[in-house]
């Protein structure tokens, strides 16, 4: 990779920007087309010809290579090139549900692009025929703070559910934040009701359940921590819901006969003060 950065700087700009034979039998390609889905090639590129203002950029690349750019462009590099006819905004805008999706796994700081993508009356696709979104794509890898991002920008319900059931089977740290912000987002969006109960209780199910497969996998190892997460996750779950779950004695069973004592005890504490919340109402 050093020794094609080297050669770039070498190259005039009217050379990254002449079509060439590079591959046999396919179509002539430039420097500038191929470096668009390697982010150091490109930026050495960018910063060779944005700096030649004789130069005309609108036309040289392609949907589908702009749509790559989208993976790592910064929203300092998005204006730059919207300043010289390339306009990345009208790209997402045309292949939403491809270029959101990019941007959402690849991407790794993608919160300035989805602001200036928003600023620019781009906004994350609904889900299409059952594929997934953005939104459940940040959500599934993990990264809490685009999900955040996604959420607050993401008007589909379905989406959120999705998101949160995921979350609840995870075992990952983060998986926790992630189902944590999820569910504050349904909250804030669609007040608990009994429509939602269902939703909540196979959530709430999911994460024992999960958890007590996953620690009778792993035996006795990092069993504290399956242990830790699942409290967690199960507390998340109950404030969404103001602490009225009750969870079935065969739940609390499943968890003693995983090996997972705290968590049936902070289960069996939990049903005998909702109990006694509820006696009180």
């Amino acid at each position: 990779m050093d020794i094609a950065r080297e050669l770039l700087h070498m190259m005039s700009p009217e050379q990254i920007l002449k079509p060439a034979d590079i591959v046999p039998g396919y179509c002539p390609e430039t420097i500038f087309q191929l470096a668009a889905s390697h982010k150091d090639l490109f930026n050495t590129c960018w910063g060779k010809v944005e700096s030649d203002p004789r130069l005309t950029l609108s036309d040289t690349l392609d949907h589908c290579r702009r749509a790559s750019i989208c993976q790592f462009a910064t929203a300092e590099l998005a204006i730059s090139m919207l300043g010289r006819g390339i306009n990345l905004a009208s790209t997402v805008k045309e292949y939403a549900l491809t270029a959101w999706n990019g941007i959402a796994l690849h991407h790794p700081d993608p919160e300035p692009l989805f602001n200036w993508l928003s600023r620019h009356e781009c906004r994350p696709p609904p889900s299409q025929d059952g594929l997934d979104t953005p939104l459940i794509i940040t959500a599934r890898h993990d990264r809490v703070k685009e999900t955040n991002w996604l959420l607050y920008h993401s008007c589909d319900e379905r989406e959120r559910w999705i998101c949160a059931m995921e979350a609840a089977t995870r075992q990952t740290d983060k998986s926790v934040y992630v189902l944590e912000i999820v569910m504050k987002r349904i909250c804030l969006s669609v007040p608990a009701h009994h429509s939602e109960m269902g939703w909540v209780l196979k959530i709430a199910h999911n994460v024992v359940q999960g958890t007590c497969n996953h620690a009778r996998e792993c035996k006795l190892e990092g069993v504290d921590i399956v242990e830790r997460r699942a409290i967690q996750k199960v507390g998340c779950i109950n404030a969404f819901v103001e602490d009225s779950l009750l969870f079935p004695d065969s739940l609390l069973s499943d968890a003693r006969e995983a090996n997972l004592p705290n968590l049936a005890d902070f289960l069996q504490i939990h049903n005998s003060e909702t109990r006694r919340t509820m006696a009180l109402v």
